[in-house]
């Protein structure tokens, strides 16, 4: 007769208390916050920067002609003093000039186990200043734009609305969702490694539409479309409203969907 071995799930109940006890140890318990503000008087058709790490960039239309930005640290960790510390480290760099402003945030140490840090941005500009945005982990939330909108994520999702300047957006793990009150001249590229692409324009917008995925369906929907006799599942080429600014779109993980309004 087999005999079980009646340690053995007495030591894996261990072995999982103990792997929960170390996990509930190293749970954030305290918070830190601040917040940094910052105007800037700049030139028409200036160029804004914002690099971040872990955390949100939102960017709205400004009711003036300077750019301000509303910048709120937070730091977690173990105990008070722990938090307090990781929030002096997380390092706000600004370089201006009257036709650049350009912003990034970091930590100065090592993020250790049991901490977290974040960044989140709020920013009111001319809309017809030129952005460039970028972060590792967190959502780029861009609206009523007029200006050229460049935008990149790690892992985060990026949203473009009421877009009227030319736009280029890329992202690794993402969803991508652009939507357009006019097509620029200089058209739109989007990008994604693991994600949707969603793009919604102007019915009679005229473009030159190229789209390619990997691992998932192309949906082109509410728009007068003259598609290529040569499209596959994976790859559709068309012009729109006889031709225009070139729309290019490309995901390896996902769906793309293009949709008139």
């Amino acid at each position: 007769m087999t005999r079980l071995p009646l340690l053995r799930f007495p030591a894996l109940a261990l072995v999982l208390l103990a792997s929960a006890a170390c996990e509930i140890d190293f749970v954030p318990r305290a918070e830190a916050r601040e917040e940094w503000k910052k105007t800037y008087t700049v030139d028409a058709g200036a160029t804004l920067e914002i690099e971040n790490g872990n955390g949100t960039v939102t960017v709205r239309p400004g009711s003036g002609p300077d750019i301000e930005i509303v910048a709120t640290r937070i730091a977690k960790a173990g105990t008070d003093e722990e938090a307090k510390k990781l929030l002096a480290d997380t390092k706000i760099d600004e370089r201006a000039s009257a036709s650049n402003v350009r912003v990034s945030s970091r930590v100065s140490r090592v993020n250790w186990g049991g901490t977290q840090y974040q960044v989140n941005y709020e920013v009111r500009a001319p809309a017809g200043v030129a952005l460039t945005i970028s972060a590792t982990n967190g959502t780029v939330d861009v609206s009523g734009w007029t200006g050229r909108v460049e935008m990149s994520a790690t892992n985060g999702t990026l949203e473009g609305r009421n877009l009227r300047g030319a736009v280029e957006a890329s992202s690794t793990n993402g969803k991508i969702d652009i939507s357009l009150d006019a097509l620029h001249a200089d058209g739109v590229s989007l990008e994604t490694t693991n994600g949707r692409i969603v793009v919604e324009m102007p019915r009679d917008a005229k473009a030159r539409l190229q789209a390619r995925v990997t691992n998932g369906a192309i949906e082109v929907d509410g728009l007068s479309a003259d598609a290529s006799p040569s499209n596959t599942r994976r790859r559709y080429e068309a012009t729109i409203n006889g031709g225009g600014a070139p729309i290019t779109i490309e995901t390896t993980n996902g769906a793309i969907s293009v949709r008139g309004r």
